[in-house]
């Protein structure tokens, strides 16, 4: 009985494991212009056309840079165009100081292959002001 409750547990774990997409990101950043790298897990929380994917990002600018967290609810308007918003926490160093960030992220990407998207996003944040990034996604 316990070997048959053992196996039934396990089978039930492993059903609902599922595996993690992810994808990488580079970006040319504007106002301020410089850079950003990051790295999502895509698809945390899945119902039908809507997901949550977790990133981190860091953007390297001519005033300063930052480490980002964001939470971002995903809608998956076509079968290819996904728009995102969501909220963004971190730290940025602007000017020779360093300050908690908080702020939101919103965008849009378009896959280009099976393992590339493009994207264009806007953000707001209290260190840095309004921005934007452009850029692609490897997924992997």
């Amino acid at each position: 009985m316990k070997k048959t409750t053992l196996i039934l547990g396990a089978g039930l774990l492993l059903s609902m494991a599922h595996a993690q997409d992810y994808s990488a990101n580079l970006a040319f950043q504007g106002l301020p212009v410089g850079g950003s790298v990051g790295i999502t897990a895509k698809g945390l929380v899945a119902f039908d056309d809507l997901s949550l994917d977790a990133r981190i990002i860091g953007d390297v600018t001519t005033a300063g840079f930052a480490v980002q967290a964001d939470i971002l609810p995903n809608l998956y308007v076509t079968d290819d165009v996904n728009l995102y918003f969501g909220p963004s926490i971190g730290a940025g160093f602007r000017g020779g100081s360093a300050g908690f960030l908080f702020g939101a992220v919103g965008g849009l990407a378009y896959p280009v292959t099976d393992a590339f998207d493009v994207f264009a996003e806007g953000k707001w944040n209290n260190v840095f002001g309004v921005g934007f990034r452009v850029g692609l996604s490897y997924y992997f």
